[in-house]
C-alpha cells in the first residue's frame, strides 16, 4: 500500500510540475498573439490614412468667382431701391402690451 501511495504522490508531483512549467509558455503565447493582433489592427487603421505630403496631384481647386467691386453709384441705387414700410403698425401690439403693465 505504501508503494501505491508513493507512486500516486510521485505522479501527482510530476503532473503539478508539468502544469506549472506550462504556465510561462501559455502566458508567452497569449502575449505574442495579442501583439500580433494589435499590430495587424494598427496596420489596417494606418493603411487608409494618407500623409499630407503624398496628396495625389490630380486634386484641383476650383477658381473662386470674384464679385465686382461696388461703386458709389451702384450703392446709392441699391439703397434707394429698398422700401421701408411703416414700422409703427408692427410695434402697436407691443406698445399696447407695455401700456397694460
Amino acid at each position: 500500500m505504501e508503494n501505491a501511495n508513493e507512486v500516486k504522490t510521485i505522479v501527482q508531483e510530476k503532473e503539478n510540475a508539468a502544469a506549472s512549467s506550462r504556465k510561462p509558455a501559455i502566458i508567452f503565447i497569449v502575449v505574442a498573439l495579442l501583439l500580433v493582433v494589435g499590430g495587424l489592427l494598427w496596420l489596417a487603421v494606418n493603411q487608409y490614412q494618407q500623409p499630407a505630403s503624398q496628396v495625389s496631384p490630380q486634386t484641383t481647386v476650383a477658381p473662386k468667382a470674384v464679385a465686382p467691386t461696388p461703386t458709389p453709384a451702384t450703392l446709392d441705387e441699391q439703397l434707394n431701391s429698398i422700401t421701408v414700410e411703416d414700422t409703427d403698425s408692427d410695434f402697436a401690439t407691443i406698445d399696447s402690451d407695455l401700456q397694460n403693465l
